[in-house]
């Protein structure tokens, strides 16, 4: 086997254990931000970019409201976070119609960033 294919393998076991290692949240966790309250809801994907859950909340007249929130686990020994780069990329394209709007975003302890 090659020094490039050891690598490589190297490479797909780390991402399969960062896949396999679980967000800790639980559902009906109530996630206060500075613009609303969200209520977490069930689990809708995971993978290795984080886990995706259904959140509850309501609009400025009171209607009930559902999105999806991305969150990812904090890794101390991750030198950057993958969400951090997403979050990026989604401020430059807002205004466009082909992508996913950003309504929210934050960081917590027990949750890691959303």
């Amino acid at each position: 086997m090659t020094e490039e294919r050891k690598t490589e393998k190297k490479e797909d076991k780390k991402e399969t254990e960062e896949e396999d290692e679980a967000v800790e949240i639980k559902e009906g966790f109530e996630l206060v931000t500075n613009k609303n309250t969200y209520i977490v809801g069930r689990l809708l994907g995971a993978g290795g970019f984080g886990a995706v859950f259904l959140m509850d909340t309501k609009d400025k007249n009171g209607q009930p409201v559902q999105y999806a929130m991305k969150v990812e686990k904090f890794d101390p020994k991750r030198r950057h976070s993958k969400l951090k780069m997403e979050i990026a990329i989604l401020k430059k394209v807002q205004d466009s119609p082909h992508f996913t709007k950003m309504i929210d975003r934050g960081k917590k302890d027990e949750c890691g960033g959303y």
